[in-house]
């Protein structure tokens, strides 16, 4: 499973797309657009924490596709979260967005926690 990504466009080729950050999306809009791009970011993320939570429900606690859904929910919710840090201030988003996507975030990581267990504890057991 590939994360979805922001992209621009590329300064040396027409019609060629970089993947970015949320938050270098972020810098290249103006301030206006923000608060649209954050909900569509919080919006695809819960949707990413559904996937999570149905294999979470239909997997067995070994199952191989976990941690690559694991892996890909957690880097989502950190691109949010990322940005959540620079958005808090007057004039950026609301409080009610800036909530609701902590919790899209919370609600994320634990999803993400539950489908990286089994790589959790193959990581402790190989520590010992």
């Amino acid at each position: 499973m590939a994360s979805p990504t922001w992209v621009r466009s590329s300064e040396q080729a027409v019609e060629t797309w970089q993947p970015v950050s949320l938050v270098m999306a972020l810098e290249d809009e103006p301030a206006d657009r923000h608060a649209g791009m954050v909900s569509d970011h919080r919006d695809v993320l819960e949707d990413l924490t559904g996937l999570a939570n149905t294999l979470l429900e239909r997997t067995l606690f070994e199952a191989a596709e976990r941690r690559d859904v694991g892996y890909n929910v957690l880097l989502f919710a950190a691109e949010l979260a990322s940005a959540l840090g620079g958005l808090a201030g007057r004039g950026r988003i609301d409080g009610r967005l800036w909530r609701e996507c902590a919790e899209a975030v919370t609600a994320a990581t634990l999803a993400a926690a539950g489908c990286l267990a089994a790589t959790i504890t193959e990581h402790q057991a190989g520590q010992s």
